[in-house]
């Protein structure tokens, strides 16, 4: 692999259908690309017969002289750069939008797109199959991935593949895209937001090259780039002009990078105009017309025509010609003519009298009687434009069609007059922008424009009122509203496709709107131009104005409007509202100005528009008695905001929408403004929070203003509640009334973020993320605590008793209740076992906070109630005494005061900084247990003391940042005078259990037992007690029965029983034995009982017979743990005659037992057994017999499962002669493992049904 690439773009002008003609613009880009030592030549969509083709590309004869033509220049390659081209390719018979990549001599690689367009001006879903998924192309050592136009422009769905993600993830190193996109206003933001979609969700560089030029209605505007994977523009090529660059890319631990020529592109009403010149510079050239020529009437419509054709072609191939009739007024012909002479066109003046006069002498018989109407104004229009097309005709230069897009819209026209001609520049252009492009064009014009700089268009045309000049005095306000209102409304019926009521909402006169519509519609009969059909309209129809059925009042409070000669200077619209979440009333204020700047040394002068908002009431207050409020007083302190982003409304027409900010130039980048609010707390505080805002406006009230209150307030998921968050910068705000005035830092807490939302009209905190310090010390963590003020508080203020005005709570965002999205929780601050000394693992279950106690443990009903429960302390079953006794069942409740543990914090001084600490110290009362099996007993001395402290040295560095050390902790306690008993047989007397645990140790666990009397002996083993009189005293006491560990204490006794001989009955070796385990950490406590051992197990002889075996029991809290008993014996015989001697024997044992495993709670049993048996006989040493039969069987309860074997062998020897037989049968029962049945031997069904039918 290389690391280094070099990629030439081709941004080139094709011609449609014209083979060889862009063939040779390849070749042509080629050889440039070469001189600068490109690696590889990229070229734009369907190069080689032109974007789009349509239905051309559906010939056999296209698609095949395309192919011959890529395979031509594909044996051009092998030496100099490779080539990435667009073309039509068949395949199985199957027709591609391809990318062909040719190097060495041959094609070597097609990539097909994938995802067809079909909407608007696309029309491929009908042209061309979709390709599959594509890899990368291994160009010149580098993978390149080729995603194809829409390949990029749409987001994974059913009908999309994710084209970019599949070539990522098969290796891509850089992405080429090549497009054929048309121009369009503000395109350029739009493409590079999609580049950069999907340049993030891939991480790869993208090469974006896109066709330029003219084809028929649509103008390719190029403005190719390319993007590095940080987002950085690497590099921007020109707009509407061809250009070949080759960008340079380099490798580097990072990835791919290139940093080229970056170069300014026309926006705007500039643009607009270039795509309008390069338009019909490329219809004229195309097509092969020598020229144009067009109708030069004085008018702003012709007048920008004529300076769009000289631009596009240049002076020499314009003519223009002006056609007066009586009505025509002289200024249109000075008008005219100062046109023509600053475009340096030829002009000349053909008057139209004589020909519209002998029209109406032969139209005198047909008209007789009829009074003079439309008709006779069409029938001028339609002389002009037949002498134009005689002139085409007889010239073959081609007719330009000079009316706008506004006049179109609406039937403004003469079929067959001035509707005639071969292609219209400004079509697309409203008649509002038509004034614009002139006032432009006179300032500035693009770098590849053929025409004069400077001023060309007469002042005069630009600033005088329309007109058609059909009959005397007349003006284009006679039969249409003002333009700029027209505009409007045609903007938002055409380009918008806006409903009628809408439109009329947003402040336009019915009346208007809906005449509009049907003309629009085509209520002009055959666009023929017609008398008035609307009375004129002043300027007051721009004043919004609700819709007769609407009750909502006026948000509009001031309008300042300053124009002359028809055109806007500077408007201001200013709308009443509230900013959310305090309510202070505030104003949007929307900006439209026209500025002058000077660009390229050239003034222009455009209209901008912007929005801000003006706070009108900074401060706010709030009543005293109103606990959902922390904060009484509220300070608004950025009361002129910078400019915002384009509102978007939360609610349609609703005026109200979060104050947002741009962050670039793409309209979607945008992030919400964080207002500065001095706040004041109930203690009169100052606390300085940031937090966004939304405008509401006035007008939205009843359902309206309940849906945007609802959009503000609602959290369908955490991203969207902490969106509203106010940041606080760690600063003390008192949540609740101090006790009598005094300070209270149970009250008042660090507060990171509050969160608002509306309730009633009102603003009410819904959570806050807050330091808890002793919390925070004892989890030796700095994360906050999120709570919110407990209801009850709210609605009622401070309980007297308990003092609780908080309680923690979790995030659980829903779209329904504002007040749903967090819900009670417990915080759980957790001792690990060596913290809390091993014996007991204390939870503190922190569910409130009080105002006296500071977090409380356990249920907000018992801390209203003053009432402290050790369960949620200790919580059930994860405290365990002696892993028996739950802690909280031995400790007594009581009251929050008295009964609860204490948490406190405070900072120590040390060298460089703070020793923070905390401490915890507790002294509960403690009584009796019985759990049946165990049991612990008090005493009048019994007590349970617990004292914990964990530190944390905060240092700073040289640079005064923060250095927090190691955290250390130390815990012990004691719990003295008190006895363990075990199942009534056994008890421990404690005269002190203690425990101490510090960071980095092991719990150290001290134990002292009861002098006099550590161990006894009760119920069923009292006997011990009367045993151990004739037993030596030291075996008791501090004897070695009573061993006591670190983790444990083992009490017991085991003795062994005198022999025992009587006749032919013999017992030896018999002991009995128990034992109580009782752990301090982890199990639970035991008592073992034994009569022998396994390893020493008694001993018995009766007569022949001999054997031994053993007994074993053993029990903890939950019930019976294991019991085992085995028992083996024998016996042997023997007998000699003298010339025949033998002897038999015989074996049996057994073993069971009962035992609770692990794995589950109920008793499995065991039991194995075997017999053996065998004898033999040897008659005069010549013929010897033996034989021995064994049987064992074992059941596993825990596998529910049996095993049985059986063995026979017999030997027979006679002289030198021997032989051995042994016979073994196995079966195993029961399980998922067992022999197979009967009916499972047989491998197929059919031959299990003969078997079985031969018994039927």
């Amino acid at each position: 692999m290389t690391d280094t690439i070099k990629i030439a773009l081709a941004q080139l002008n094709p011609t449609l259908g014209d083979i060889n003609g862009n063939m040779a613009l390849a070749r042509k880009a080629r050889a440039e690309a070469a001189a600068q030592g490109a690696d590889v030549v990229l070229f734009s969509e369907l190069f080689v017969v032109g974007y789009p083709p349509e239905d051309l590309v559906l010939k056999p004869a296209l698609q095949a002289d395309a192919r011959a033509a890529v395979e031509a220049l594909a044996k051009e390659t092998a030496s100099g750069p490779g080539v990435l081209i667009g073309t039509p390719w068949v395949e199985d018979g199957r027709l591609y939008n391809a990318m062909a990549y040719l190097d060495g001599g041959a094609v070597k690689a097609l990539r097909y797109k994938v995802d067809l367009p079909n909407y608007g001006v696309f029309d491929e879903k009908r042209l061309f199959e979709p390709g599959p998924m594509p890899g990368p192309i291994d160009v010149r050592g580098v993978r390149i991935g080729v995603p194809i136009c829409e390949d990029i422009w749409l987001e994974e769905s059913e009908e999309y593949e994710n084209v970019v993600e599949c070539l990522a993830e098969t290796g891509a190193e850089i992405l080429v895209v090549p497009n054929g996109s048309p121009y369009a206003r503000d395109k350029n933001d739009l493409r590079l937001s999609i580049v950069v979609a999907r340049v993030t969700e891939s991480g790869l560089p993208m090469v974006y090259l896109n066709q330029v030029g003219g084809q028929d209605e649509l103008v390719f505007d190029g403005a190719s780039f390319a993007l590095n994977a940080d987002l950085s523009v690497a590099a921007q090529q020109p707009a509407f002009q061809e250009d070949i660059v080759t960008l340079a890319w380099r490798k580097d631990a990072n990835g791919w990078r290139c940093n080229g020529k970056i170069v300014p592109l026309p926006e705007g009403d500039k643009g607009d105009y270039a795509a309008c010149v390069l338009g019909l510079r490329d219809y004229v050239r195309k097509n092969g017309f020598p020229g144009v020529l067009l109708g030069v009437s004085g008018g702003i419509d012709s007048a920008l025509c004529a300076a769009i054709a000289v631009d596009a072609l240049g002076a020499d191939k314009v003519r223009g010609i002006m056609l007066p009739f009586k009505y025509t007024a002289q200024v249109s012909l000075e008008d005219a003519e100062k046109l023509t002479k600053a475009l340096g066109i030829h002009y000349e003046v053909l008057p139209i009298a004589d020909a519209v006069n002998g029209f109406e002498k032969i139209l005198s018989v047909p008209f007789a009687g009829l009074p003079r109407d439309i008709t006779e104004e069409n029938l001028q229009a339609r002389t002009r434009g037949t002498l134009l097309m005689a002139i085409s005709n007889k010239t073959g230069a081609m007719v330009v069609t000079t009316g706008n897009k506004s006049e179109m819209s609406v039937g403004y026209a003469t079929l067959y007059g001035d509707m005639n001609g071969g292609f219209n520049p400004i079509k697309d252009i409203y008649k509002t922008e038509v004034f614009r492009l002139s006032f432009l064009r006179n300032a500035w014009k693009p770098d590849f424009a053929l025409g004069p700089s400077g001023e060309v268009i007469p002042p005069n045309i630009i600033t005088r009122p329309p007109t058609a000049e059909l009959r005397e005095n007349q003006t284009d306000q006679d039969s249409l509203p003002p333009y700029d209102v027209l505009d409007g409304i045609l903007e938002r019926l055409v380009e918008r496709e806006m409903p009628l009521a809408e439109i009329i909402a947003a402040g336009f006169d019915k009346d208007v709107v809906t005449r509009v519509d049907r003309l629009r519609a085509g209520d002009l009969a055959n666009s023929l131009r017609l008398a008035p059909v609307l009375a004129p309209v002043g300027l007051e129809v721009l004043r919004p104005t609700p819709a007769p059925t609407q009750e909502a009042p006026l948000d509009l409070v001031e309008w300042v409007h300053s124009a002359s000669q028809g055109r806007d200077h500077y408007v201001k619209v200013v709308y009443d509202g509230i900013l959310l979440p305090f309510c202070n009333q505030a104003s949007l204020v929307k900006v439209t100005e026209r500025k002058f700047k000077t660009v390229n040394g050239l003034v222009v002068a455009n209209l901008y528009q912007h929005y801000y908002i003006v706070v009108r009431e900074p401060v706010k207050e709030f009543a005293a008695g109103d606990h959902g409020m922390l904060l009484k007083r509220i300070e608004i302190t950025t009361t002129h905001t910078p400019d915002i982003a384009a509102p978007a409304y939360v609610v349609p027409g609703s005026r109200s929408f979060w104050v947002e900010v741009m962050r670039s130039a793409s309209p979607a980048d945008r992030a919400r403004l964080s207002f500065a609010v001095k706040g004041t707390d109930a203690g009169g505080n100052p606390v300085d929070l940031k937090l966004p805002m939304m405008f509401v406006s006035s007008a939205a009230v009843g359902t309206v203003r309940d849906a945007v209150y609802d959009a503000f307030s609602l959290s369908d998921s955490i991203a969207t509640m902490a969106a509203r968050d106010a940041v606080v910068p760690g600063q003390k705000i008192l949540f609740a009334p101090r006790d009598g005035g005094a300070p209270s830092d149970n009250s008042q807490l660090v507060t990171r973020t509050m969160n608002f939302v509306m309730h009633n009209g009102q603003p009410r905190l819904l959570r806050a993320e807050v330091n808890v310090p002793q919390v925070q010390e004892l989890l030796g963590t700095d994360a906050p605590t999120t709570v919110r003020l407990y209801p009850g508080y709210v609605d009622g203020g401070l309980d007297a008793g308990s003092g609780v005005f908080a309680e923690i709570v979790r995030n659980t965002p829903t779209a329904g209740d504002p007040f749903a999205a967090v819900t009670p929780t417990t915080l759980g601050v957790n001792f690990t076992s060596d913290q809390a000394g091993g014996f007991a693992t204390p939870n503190l279950g922190v569910s409130t906070l009080s105002r006296q106690h500071g977090p409380l443990a356990g249920k907000v009903a018992d801390a209203l109630a003053d009432r402290f429960d050790p369960a949620s302390f200790f919580q059930g079953g994860l405290a365990k005494l002696f892993g028996t006794f739950d802690l909280a069942s031995l400790l007594d409740g009581g009251s929050l005061g008295a009964g609860a543990p204490k948490l406190q914090t405070k900072a120590e001084d040390i060298p460089g900084g703070k020793l923070l600490v905390a401490t915890l110290d507790w002294t509960p009362a403690v009584h009796d247990r019985n759990l049946g099996i165990a049991a612990f007993t008090r005493n009048e001395d019994t007590a349970l003391v617990v004292h914990g402290r964990i530190e944390k040295p905060l240092t700073f560095d040289a640079s005064g940042a923060p250095v927090v050390g190691e955290t250390k902790s130390d815990f012990n306690g004691t719990l003295n005078h008190f006895s363990i008993s075990v199942l009534d047989a056994v008890t421990v007397n404690f005269t002190e259990f203690a425990f101490a645990a510090r960071s980095g140790a092991k719990p150290d666990v001290t134990v002292r037992l009861d002098t006099e009397k550590p161990l006894e002996f009760k119920g069923d083993l009292v006997f011990v007690e009367e045993l151990r009189k004739a037993i030596p005293p030291d075996l008791f006491g501090d004897g070695p029965s009573l061993d006591l560990q670190p983790t444990g204490i083992r009490a017991g006794f085991s003795f062994a029983l005198p022999p025992v001989a009587v006749g032919v009955f013999a017992l030896k070796d018999i002991s009995l034995g128990a034992a109580l385990t009782l752990p301090f950490l982890d199990g639970r406590p035991t008592l073992d009982f034994n009569v022998s051992e396994r390893a020493h197990p008694f001993l018995l002889s009766i007569g022949i017979f001999g054997g031994g075996g053993f007994f074993g029991l053993q029990l903890d809290t939950a019930g019976l743990r294991r019991v085992e008993a085995s028992f083996e014996f024998g016996a042997t015989a023997s007998i000699d005659i003298g010339v025949a001697s033998g002897g038999v024997h015989i074996m049996a044992g057994i073993y069971f037992s009962l035992e609770r495993k692990e794995s589950r709670p109920e008793l499995a049993p065991t039991l194995t057994g075997y017999l053996r048996m065998g004898g033999e006989l040897s008659v005069l040493g010549l013929v010897r017999l033996s034989l021995e039969f064994t049987l064992s069987f074992t059941y596993d309860g825990d596998r529910d499962k049996a095993y049985g074997r059986a063995t026979l062998t017999v030997q027979i020897e006679i002289v030198f002669f021997s032989v051995s037989v042994e016979l073994t049968v196995e079966k195993a029962f029961g399980g998922s493992s067992g022999d197979p049945t009967f009916r499972q031997l047989f491998a197929a069904e059919d031959v299990w049904s003969d078997y079985a039918e031969a018994f039927a």
